[in-house]
């Protein structure tokens, strides 16, 4: 599973909403789309439904913005160049309970938010949003919760310590499953 797949959930989520409907069943996940000031369940749906997870399984899990964006931090998740399907976390000046979203790219993210003065419906619930001037500054971080869209081999160059000379090299081999293959190597022989 990619990054990929968790922009597709979001956006169908937000497009439900867009759409009228208050709920969406996608790959058996129920989205409570309608109801406002859940974004730390929506973060944590996407991303169950897109690793085939149970509710409530995702390692990452928080009861609010603030906590989930600890537990992203302490994972060491946290990223400069977001890339779609990258958490974005929105805890500057945001309140007890902060705020998360999926960043899409292109100035543009999938949020839950009480909020009835941005995004598309107006309406609180799930929407696809601007990332507005006003939003950036309460940007407090990007973190890649999932594997880069486009996996592509990375070469590793071995390098002897003394005299600084290549001595070898492998390749790293994406794939496995992010969660349980954390810290393991993948090499291609």
């Amino acid at each position: 599973m990619t990054k990929d797949r968790v922009v597709e959930i979001a956006v169908d989520a937000a497009k439900a909403h867009q759409d009228g409907l208050h709920a969406a069943n996608i790959n058996g996940t129920v989205f409570n789309l309608a109801k406002g000031g859940y974004c730390a369940r929506l973060i944590r749906q996407v991303h169950e439904c897109a690793l085939g997870l149970e509710s409530f399984e995702w390692a990452y899990r928080a009861g609010d913005a603030k906590q989930m964006e600890d537990n992203l931090k302490r994972a060491g998740l946290r990223v400069k160049r977001p890339e779609p399907g990258d958490i974005v976390c929105l805890n500057k000046n945001s309140g007890q309970y902060g705020h998360i979203a999926i960043f899409l790219g292109n100035g543009k993210i999938v949020e839950n938010t009480s909020s009835g003065q941005r995004g598309k419906p107006r309406e609180p619930g799930t929407k696809i949003t601007t990332l507005s001037a006003n939003l950036k500054k309460r940007v407090s971080g990007y973190y890649a919760a999932m594997p880069p869209a486009k996996d592509k081999p990375r070469a590793v160059l071995m390098i002897e310590h003394a005299t600084g000379k290549v001595v070898g090299g492998f390749e790293l081999v994406p794939g496995g499953n992010h969660i349980e293959d954390q810290g393991k190597v993948y090499v291609k022989v």
